[in-house]
Order: C-alpha cells, then sequence, then structure tokens
C-alpha cells in the first residue's frame, strides 16, 4: 500500500478588493500536509509520512503494536497484548505494582519493613520512602538523615537549616520575618522599634539592628536601655572632673540642688548657681520631636503647595505627605523645626523616614540662617519600599533652622518620624550609608 503525499496551499485575502473575476492585493497563505491515504492512528508529518500513536505500527498507522514482544519485555512475569496496549499479569500470590513488576505481599510482612519492600531478581528487600532516610544496621528501620550536619544544604541570607524526619527546612532567624518582596520570598529584618515590640525603658531610645535592636538611656540617667534610673547627687560642688551637670532648664529654680549623671561632656562649661552650687553647661542635651505637641517647635511653611499631615502608627505618630493622585507636575511640602540650643559644637539630627508609592519623590533637609535656605545638606529619593529607615546627619555651627521638605510624585506617601536632636557627633549606626 503506497501513500499519496500532497501539499495543500490554502489562502485567505486579507487586503484588497475583489472584482468581478479576481481578487486584488495582499493574500496570506498556509501550507498544509496531507497523506491519502489518511494515518488511521496517528499524525500526518510529512509527504506520506504519518507518526503513529504509542501502541499502533504501520505506514498509515493501522497496525497494533505487539508490546509483549519487545525487548525489553514490559512485564516482569506475564503479558497479554490488547488491540493499542498491553496488560501486565501476575503468577499466583504475586501482587501487581504500578510500574508493571510484581511483588509477594507475604515477603514485606515476612521482613517485617517499616515502610514497604522491592523484589530485585527474587532477593526481597526492604526500602526507605525518601532520600532524607536511610536504611539501618537491622536492615528494616528507616532511620532519618540530618541534612544540616552534612553540609549538603546552603539556606540562603538571614536563613538557618532546620532538619525535619526524611527532609529539612530554611527558617528565618530570629528578628527575621519571612516576605514576598520583589517575586520572591525573602528574610526582612523585623524593625523591633517601630513595632513597639522590643522591652527598652520609657527613658530610652530603641535602636534597629539587623536582627535585634539596642536600647540607650537618655541623657541625665543610667542603666542597661531595658531599667534606666536618674541619676542624682544631692551634693553636688564644683566637679574637678566632668561626670555630673544640670541639665538645661527655663527657669533656675527647676534645678534645684540637683545633678544628673551625663555619659559625655566635651568643652564643658559652668556658671554659679544662686544656692552656692555649680551649674554645669551640659553637652548631652537631648529634645525629641514626636509631634504630639510643640515641644520642638514644628511649623508648617506658608509658601509650599502642599502640606504635611499628622499620622499614627504604633506607640507613636508622625507627619505624612497625603497620597492623592495630582495634575500638577512638582508639589513641595515644607516643614519647619527648631533647634534646640546647646553648648556643644556638633548636633546630631536624627529621625526615621520612608517614601512610599511608584513615584514617591524626593525628601531633602535644609539650613536656613534668618531668611536665607542653604542647599540641601541630605536627600533621599523613594524605592517604592514600605520600610521605615532611621537615618540623621551631624550639624555644625552656626545653625538656626533645618526643614525636611518634601518633594511628592504623583502617586506616593513620604513619613517622617522620631525626630531627635543629640548634642554630639552622630553615632555610626545612625549614619546611613547613601
Amino acid at each position: 500500500l503506497g501513500i499519496l503525499g500532497v501539499l495543500s496551499l490554502t489562502c485567505h485575502p486579507s487586503e484588497g478588493q475583489r472584482n468581478e473575476h479576481q481578487y486584488t492585493g495582499n493574500y496570506p497563505c498556509r501550507v498544509e500536509t496531507i497523506c491519502k491515504p489518511p494515518c488511521k492512528h496517528g499524525k500526518c508529518v510529512g509527504p506520506g509520512k504519518c507518526k503513529c500513536l504509542p501502541g499502533y505500527t504501520g505506514k498509515i498507522c493501522n497496525h497494533d503494536l505487539n508490546e509483549c514482544g519487545l525487548k525489553p519485555r514490559p512485564c516482569k512475569h506475564r503479558c497479554m497484548n490488547t488491540y493499542g496496549s498491553f496488560r501486565c499479569y501476575c503468577l499466583n500470590d504475586y501482587t501487581l505494582m504500578s510500574d508493571g513488576s510484581c511483588a509477594d505481599p507475604w515477603a514485606c510482612s515476612m521482613r517485617r519493613c517499616q515502610y514497604g519492600c522491592e523484589d530485585l531478581n527474587g532477593l526481597v528487600q526492604c526500602t526507605c520512602p525518601s532520600r532524607g532516610l536511610h536504611l539501618a544496621s537491622d536492615a528494616r528501620t528507616c532511620l532519618d538523615v540530618n541534612e544540616c550536619k552534612m553540609n549538603r544544604v546552603v539556606c540562603s541570607h538571614h536563613k538557618t537549616c532546620v532538619n525535619t524526619f526524611g527532609s529539612y527546612r530554611c527558617k528565618c532567624l530570629e528578628g527575621f520575618d519571612l516576605q514576598y518582596v520583589h517575586g520572591k520570598f525573602q528574610c526582612k529584618d523585623v524593625d523591633e522599634c517601630i513595632l513597639g515590640k522590643h522591652s527598652c525603658s520609657e527613658h530610652a531610645i530603641c535602636y534597629n539592628t539587623p536582627g535585634s535592636y539596642r536600647c540607650e538611656c537618655y541623657a541625665g540617667f543610667h542603666g542597661n536601655g531595658h531599667g534606666c534610673s536618674r541619676a542624682i547627687d544631692a551634693h553636688c560642688n564644683k566637679p574637678t572632673i566632668c561626670n555630673y551637670a544640670y541639665l538645661r532648664s527655663s527657669s533656675p529654680a527647676e534645678l534645684g540642688s540637683l545633678c544628673f549623671s551625663i555619659k559625655q561632656c566635651v568643652n564643658a562649661l559652668y556658671t554659679m548657681m544662686s544656692n552656692g552650687h555649680y551649674f554645669l553647661l551640659s553637652t548631652a542635651v537631648r529634645v525629641e520631636c514626636k509631634f504630639e505637641e510643640d515641644i520642638c517647635d514644628w511649623s508648617q511653611d506658608v509658601s509650599d503647595n502642599l502640606d504635611w499631615e499628622l499620622a499614627h502608627r504604633p506607640h507613636s505618630t508622625y507627619m505624612q505627605v497625603s497620597n492623592s493622585p495630582s495634575s500638577q507636575h512638582r508639589r513641595i511640602a515644607k516643614l519647619w523645626l527648631a533647634l534646640p540650643s546647646t553648648s556643644s559644637l556638633e548636633v546630631c539630627l536624627s529621625f526615621h523616614y520612608r517614601l512610599v508609592g511608584p513615584w514617591p519623590g524626593h525628601l531633602r533637609i535644609h539650613i536656613r540662617h534668618g531668611d536665607i535656605v542653604g542647599p540641601a545638606v541630605w536627600e533621599r529619593s523613594g524605592d517604592g519600599d514600605e520600610t521605615w529607615r532611621l537615618s540623621g546627619l551631624t550639624l555644625l555651627p552656626p545653625r538656626d533652622l533645618n526643614t525636611p521638605q518634601s518633594v511628592r510624585g504623583n502617586i506616593s506617601s513620604i513619613g517622617l518620624a522620631d525626630v531627635v536632636f543629640q548634642s554630639g557627633l552622630c553615632p555610626e549606626h545612625v549614619l546611613e550609608e547613601e
């Protein structure tokens, strides 16, 4: 029986017009292969060529394939050919397995295998169902393989290997949380300070660190940060070394005769009080701006075209620029914060910030001397991440006022929180890398 191969050319008019006798224009065409006679149990793949389905053979795939006659044989015991397929049978007292093999059900019970067995050329052996298990010395039970101790597992950054029976898993380290970021699961640092999941004293500040946090007592307090108490010395005379100091106060009467311990004194100055005690001008002045009250003397700028708004988060409030879409290409919100008076030559300005949204714009800090606003001394652009970040910078004299200035994009949210003025240089963990 011969097969005739035919190439069929089918064209369809897509562009042009039809006149009385024919089309004019472009005609996309598709070439189709046709086998005559057609392939019965297969597909025509070329002129006069059929590709048969499994279980069939012949030029036009019209004959049954006897799988039982093939080598290697598909069945271990007995094979029965059927039209287009085959069936396996086992000898008496054997059970047909899913792979076509035959197993003696009594053999496994006689071996008392924990999970199962296999028959290899008449030799029955117990097996384990997972690569994370291996056969024990009794050749019956399965023992766990500790992949974590065998250096077979490489868990990604901020993860640790946890062994399980027959397998293992990678778990985020303490202080990290599994989050779906940028199309994959990652272990991201948990900011215990922002979430309020810390044990810092109410007289201490919380600093977030990778996987943890640390607490530092305020100036005028001492302790480990988790417990802070005010250091008092009722017999404060003129200090020979810089160990004690009064904190600045609006009224000398508020100082009384108490002295408060501070951690550092640089270029210390002191004056005599009316009670005969000495008032040491502290270089450890600290002012926090939580925005609940005007304790740090903040105010909106009337020359901008967008306002900062008060918002709330766990355990604190913060200022933000709302994220309503706008047709204006450049909108600016300015917030003025007055610096505290201090005898220190340097002042550390630290704060938390975030820039959220696909086009969040910029956050900048300027220094104003009188009516003159200088260039930006700090600036960040947003990446859309909702994480609050700690940053800061050291300000040098002369200085009057500073302004966080937000240049908002079309769809964004910019937040500012936990503004702290601390005399002295900023510690390294506050100075964020650009």
